[in-house]
């Protein structure tokens, strides 16, 4: 075997390097042509860059522009395989910028929460957001007014990804929801989110160790329609209650339109 296959180089650049040593070696290539003769007729090109396509390249079986040419195909195909078939890097993927370290953190939670196999990681990150915001806003009541908007951006999710995750944390008992009517508008102005008692663990279950405070700081929420509307506010409504109020309009239009429904009935005899 010829001394350069056991240098660790590229096929292309071991590819060049023959084909520059074929005007070195004229004499030997005139050897293994007058040995070996023309190509015969059942002759099929070896795939590029084995011995086999070396050889035939040096007896003259492949011309210099026909290896020229399939090392051009080669490469071209080899990019194609590295952009498609193969994993990106873990430094050549986009980074986002770091966020800023503003000193809020989460506080201690239960291990039920990280063990609970029906809790997906996304409700999972939900509910130490929502710990973390109740904590900084809602530390005695352990019930924090909260939009779904800003969830959304807090959690960097759509909107479905993040009802799904509230609905996954309120079905295995780890929050209560509650939605919070707007007397004047009387729709939705946001979601009264209560911390169960599962994802707290069992020595904050009670109450959570007290802070120092301003006594005279005032509250700011996150939203401004959310404080413009608690003065209209009534009592927050659970969800499967508001869910049938949403739908209390389908049914007087239904009534409506219905003939059983319209239609006085008559008296009996």
């Amino acid at each position: 075997m010829p001394a350069h296959f056991n240098n660790p180089l590229s096929k292309a650049d071991l590819m060049a390097r023959v084909a520059r040593d074929l005007k070195d070696s004229a004499s030997d290539n005139a050897a293994l042509q007058e040995l070996l003769g023309p190509a015969p007729v059942s002759f099929q090109k070896p795939p590029y860059g084995s011995p086999d396509y070396i050889l035939a390249l040096r007896c003259g079986w492949i011309g210099a522009e026909e290896e020229l040419a399939d090392r051009f195909s080669w490469e071209r195909r080899r990019k194609t395989a590295l952009q498609t078939s193969h994993r990106y890097s873990l430094y050549e993927r986009p980074r986002a910028e770091a966020p800023r370290d503003t000193g809020a953190y989460v506080p201690a939670l239960s291990a039920r929460l990280e063990d609970d196999p029906n809790l997906t990681d996304g409700a999972r990150r939900c509910a130490r957001k929502l710990a973390e915001y109740t904590y900084r806003h809602a530390r005695t009541t352990r019930s924090s007014e909260i939009t779904v908007t800003w969830l959304m951006r807090a959690l960097g999710k759509c909107r479905r990804s993040v009802q799904r995750y509230l609905r996954i944390l309120e079905r295995e008992g780890y929050i209560r929801v509650d939605v919070i009517h707007c007397r004047s508008t009387r729709m939705c102005a946001g979601l009264l989110v209560h911390l169960e008692n599962l994802i707290l663990p069992r020595h904050h279950r009670a109450r959570w160790p007290a802070i120092p405070a301003i006594p005279d700081a005032t509250g700011e929420s996150h939203k401004k329609s959310l404080i413009e509307y608690k003065g209209q506010q009534t009592v927050p409504i659970p969800c499967h209650l508001w869910a049938l109020r949403c739908m209390d309009g389908v049914f007087r239009a239904l009534t409506k339109t219905l003939p059983l429904f319209s239609t006085p009935l008559s008296a009996s005899a």
